[in-house]
């Protein structure tokens, strides 16, 4: 089950009158929350042979950082090679607290300080084109509709990439 990408919304996308962002949200099934898009995500990748592991704390053992900013924040020590890595790669679903745009919080819908970011990470395993298949992958099958990605985005290519 797709969560945009139904036939109403892909003809209204191809008729141009919904490519904004209300277009998009009126378009989500109302049977999917927060929850089951985590469990895709992570059902995914963990097909694809990541281990699961839990949200590390928002109060990190890294002394460079006050909070956890980001999702791959407990996997720093694996990338700067100061720890072995346990698996080859792993997946994730990390809450984060974001204060170094706290200033915009409130005056754009885009701008949260608390949220949860979903992640796939690598330690060697793969790398750029297989984390590209696989993003295309989850994307089309699990979220959006191919035809609605490429009617939304069909007007960007020639600004830019030129007519």
């Amino acid at each position: 089950m797709q969560i945009f990408g139904g036939s109403a919304l892909t003809q209204q996308v191809k008729e141009g009158t919904t490519t904004t962002i209300e277009g998009i949200i009126g378009a989500i099934d109302p049977e999917v929350r927060g929850d089951a898009i985590r469990r895709r995500f992570l059902e995914f990748y963990a097909t694809r042979g990541h281990k699961i592991l839990p949200s590390s704390s928002l109060v990190p053992e890294d002394p460079t950082v006050l909070l956890t900013i980001a999702g791959m924040l407990q996997f720093k020590p694996i990338f700067l090679g100061q720890v072995p890595r346990k698996y080859p790669c792993a997946t994730t679903t990390q809450k984060v607290v974001r204060t170094n745009d706290i200033e915009n919080v409130g005056r754009t819908a885009r701008h949260h300080t608390f949220f949860e970011m979903l992640g796939n990470f690598s330690f060697g395993d793969y790398f750029k084109r297989q984390a590209i298949a696989w993003a295309w992958e989850l994307a089309t099958s699990e979220y959006v509709a191919v035809d609605y990605l490429y009617h939304f985005f069909e007007p960007l290519r020639d600004l830019c990439f030129g007519a």
